[in-house]
């Protein structure tokens, strides 16, 4: 058998896990992206859009359309900043805030899900072997 390396690991669980989030998404009429931009204002409150074209690494005509979406579902409000009326802000709607929360009964329930089947000294490995990925690439990111 041929060995793989962690880079194959890490594209196929990459792929497997936005293949399995966007169809959980769909079921809530929601996109990855639309997520993501939910995840940013839940944590934020309220973003610029700039801010938020900035994190997701979208382009300006991608934030919009993206905004455009969630206005309609009424999941984000959009608004002119007090202090720079060329500035538009973005905040969470109490609609968006409780999509997300059954959302994360939906994450909790597959992290449960996950611990039962690997056990709990695995998954604390896991946890462990997770986090010196991360800081690996951080320290790579500030090179």
């Amino acid at each position: 058998m041929k060995k793989q390396s962690i880079t194959y690991f890490l594209r196929e669980i990459a792929k497997k896990v936005y293949v399995n989030a966007s169809r959980h998404l769909k079921s809530y009429g929601l996109t990855f992206s639309q997520y993501q931009v939910l995840m940013l204002l839940q944590h934020c409150d309220t973003l610029s859009m700039s801010e938020i074209r900035d994190e997701l690494l979208i382009t300006h005509a991608g934030v919009t359309s993206l905004m455009n979406k969630l206005v309609k579902k009424e999941m984000v409000e959009r608004g002119y900043s007090p202090e720079d009326r060329r500035k538009v802000m973005v905040t969470i709607t109490e609609r968006g805030k409780g999509t997300l929360d059954k959302l994360f009964t939906g994450h909790k329930e597959f992290s449960e899900k996950l611990s039962e089947s690997l056990g709990k000294d695995k998954v604390e490995d896991m946890k462990r072997s997770l986090r010196l990925l991360l800081d690996f690439l951080d320290g790579q990111m500030k090179e």
